[in-house]
């Protein structure tokens, strides 16, 4: 293989950079198949025949990854279990505070403040309904006619 020289700053390449080493300027992309560094403009990879998949990108910048955040995960999910059962959404919304870092703290954050109005929601009706519904059970009428009497 033929000596490679950066196009940039006409520095000596290795056959394993990828990046040049003085000025950061991109010197070829990895194969896919092989590993192996393929050479800037080269269609097809020297070693292994696999053809290049061109990709653009800023000069001594890689493409930057789309991913998702560790912790995201947990904090969408405390946020639907704050909704639909809220003693489980304040566990993982604890467990996300003490985790998860950066925006998923602000999920975790509402995903607390969520499940606690919700839990003292579900406590000021269990307050005022429990002891009628005993109350109605206790004399032999059914749930049923509970509901009747909250819904007229």
């Amino acid at each position: 293989m033929s000596e490679r020289i950066c196009e940039e700053c006409g520095q000596a390449l290795a056959e394993t950079d990828a990046v040049c080493r003085n000025c950061g300027a991109p010197a070829g992309v990895i194969c896919g198949e092989c590993g192996r560094v393929i050479p800037l403009g080269e269609s097809v990879c020297p070693s292994c025949g696999a053809p290049v998949i061109q990709v653009q990108f800023q000069q001594g910048k890689p493409p930057a990854e789309k991913t998702s955040q560790p912790g995201n995960a947990l904090a969408v999910c405390a946020l639907v279990f704050a909704f639909f059962f809220p003693p489980a959404g304040f566990v993982l919304a604890i467990a996300g505070l003490v985790s998860v870092k950066g925006k998923g703290r602000g999920k975790c954050a509402a995903a607390l403040v969520i499940s606690i109005i919700m839990l003292t929601a579900i406590g000021v009706l269990l307050a005022i309904y429990l002891p009628r519904l005993i109350d109605m059970l206790s004399t032999g009428k059914t749930i049923s006619d509970f509901f009747h009497s909250i819904f007229r």
